[in-house]
């Protein structure tokens, strides 16, 4: 059985029929073949009820958490229900320190304010050597670089992206041609939601097949579905490896595209990745793809 996402299926039923005979009369007498009517009452009552087994698929898919939902989130009070973003801050305390102890808990990027003036009270030959001691103070601003690390989830460094074999798509009007999506510098990717637009006047979406690339030797490790629209010229593939398998590397094909040609001219196709994830389930960005098909 096949069905589209949503749409109901019916795959069984069950009926049930009941039939309940009610006999009241004057005993003894009730019991007497045919004069027995006169001294009883009979009364039946059938009850038929039908219970029908109805399936509707939805396609769960993984949910995407980038760093605006990790935020801190303050709430209200009791009286006053609010709900905003909390801000990062400057680092700075909110209320006013001693002298004593605000030297000590200032943070590092206010230092060089602080040294040039608790020295010049004491002795003038002393300052020369205050800048000196300020040097060090600019090579420890690069601070914000680790805080950029972790905040940035999204692992890969090496950009992945979406491409096209052949590269040049050329097809008759009423001929079908069959291209390969590939993906390209993939570093552990376990699964890439693919959602595809193409021009429906001129093209025609024929079929959509899995690819090799995360297949890898055992076929049964993946996880493919595929939905086709040609109303609305889109389609959507759903392919994925299951939970402790690993990841692919490298390049590879991912899926197969046949068209058919329908009108003369440049068909706009466009492929992108909704979702990727690695082995880490982290996020990974893809470059999508798009280019044209030439019908002839």
């Amino acid at each position: 059985m096949r069905v589209q996402d949503g749409e109901a299926s019916v795959i069984g039923g069950l009926n049930q029929s009941r039939v309940f005979t009610t006999r009241a009369g004057v005993p003894f007498l009730g019991e007497i073949p045919i004069l027995g009517r006169l001294f009883s009452d009979t009364d039946v009552q059938v009850s038929e009820s039908e219970i029908l087994l109805v399936l509707i698929p939805h396609i769960v898919r993984m949910p995407g958490i980038d760093p605006s939902n990790l935020k801190t989130i303050a709430s209200g009070t009791e009286a006053t229900f609010q709900l905003r973003y909390e801000d990062a801050g400057n680092g700075r305390p909110a209320l006013a320190l001693p002298d004593g102890s605000s030297e000590a808990a200032a943070p590092q990027p206010d230092a060089p304010e602080q040294a040039p003036t608790a020295v010049p009270t004491e002795d003038p030959a002393a300052q020369p050597a205050d800048p000196t001691e300020a040097e060090p103070a600019p090579a420890e601003a690069p601070t914000p670089e680790p805080a950029a690390e972790a905040s940035d989830a999204r692992s890969p460094a090496v950009e992945t992206r979406l491409f096209l074999e052949p590269a040049q798509a050329r097809l008759a009007a009423g001929e079908q041609l069959t291209v390969s999506v590939m993906v390209g510098g993939a570093s552990g990717l376990v699964s890439i939601p693919l959602r595809i637009q193409y021009d429906r006047e001129r093209v025609r979406l024929v079929a959509i097949e899995r690819g090799p690339f995360l297949s890898g030797d055992d076929a049964s490790d993946v996880i493919f579905s595929r939905s086709i629209r040609h109303a609305n010229g889109l389609a959507a593939v759903n392919i994925s490896r299951f939970q402790g398998t690993g990841g692919a590397n490298g390049d590879g094909e991912l899926v197969t595209l046949t068209f058919e040609g329908l009108e003369a001219g440049e068909a706009q196709l466009r492929v992108m990745a909704t979702s990727a994830r690695d082995a880490s389930n982290a996020a990974v960005d893809v470059a999508a793809l798009e280019t044209q098909i030439s019908v002839e």
